[in-house]
C-alpha cells in the first residue's frame, strides 16, 4: 500500500477522532442545563455534525434524563479509540 494513503487516511480519521475525543471531554457551564447540542469542531463538518446529533437523540431516547450525557460522552469516547484503532491499521499495513 502506499505510504500516501496512510498519510491520507491519518488526516481524515484522525480529523473525526479528534472531534470524538472533543465532544466526549469538553465541559459544559452550569447554565447550559448539561445541555450538548453544540458540538464544536464537528460544526463545519455536515456528516459529523448529523451523525453526533443522531447519537445524541438515540442517547435521549434510551437513557434517562440524569444519564444520557454519560452514554453521549461514552459513544463519543469508543468512537475516537475506534478511529486512532483504523490509523494504526492503515499504518501497519502500509
Amino acid at each position: 500500500m502506499s505510504i500516501w494513503i496512510s498519510i491520507v487516511a491519518t488526516v481524515i480519521f484522525g480529523v473525526v477522532g479528534i472531534s470524538c475525543f472533543y465532544s466526549a471531554f469538553k465541559t459544559y457551564k452550569d447554565d447550559e442545563d448539561g445541555e450538548i447540542e453544540d458540538f464544536g469542531v464537528v460544526e463545519s463538518i455536515e456528516f459529523l455534525a448529523i451523525f453526533f446529533a443522531l447519537v445524541l437523540w438515540l442517547c435521549k431516547k434510551f437513557f434517562s434524563q440524569t444519564h444520557y450525557i454519560l452514554a453521549f460522552r461514552t459513544v463519543s469516547f469508543l468512537m475516537g479509540l475506534m478511529m486512532i484503532g483504523i490509523i494504526l491499521l492503515f499504518w501497519q499495513y502500509s
